[in-house]
């Protein structure tokens, strides 16, 4: 949850845990003090700031989850997406 500001977080449906489904990544503006809740599996990564330098956010998991349910995935660089301001 965004507490001081908007922003911009994309997500992917969950899939297999070594693809990204690239070609299903959405991003969503989350206005500041939305409560976002996603299901477990979905591919999100750390959010963007979308008016401010930084925005602080508020997020709340089960404990030890990043020691027992994370997985990093680095999306080649030819993969990458671009967000730009309509």
């Amino acid at each position: 949850m965004p507490l001081d500001g908007d922003i911009l977080m994309h997500v992917a449906p969950a899939s297999p845990k070594d693809k990204v489904p690239m070609d299903q990544v959405e991003v969503f503006r989350v206005p500041q003090g939305t409560l976002v809740v996603l299901r477990p599996g979905v591919w999100h990564c750390a959010p963007f700031a979308e008016t401010k330098e930084a925005v602080n956010c508020m997020v709340v998991l089960p404990e030890r989850t990043y020691a027992t349910d994370v997985v990093f995935y680095m999306v080649p660089k030819e993969d990458q997406i671009k967000i730009v301001k309509a």
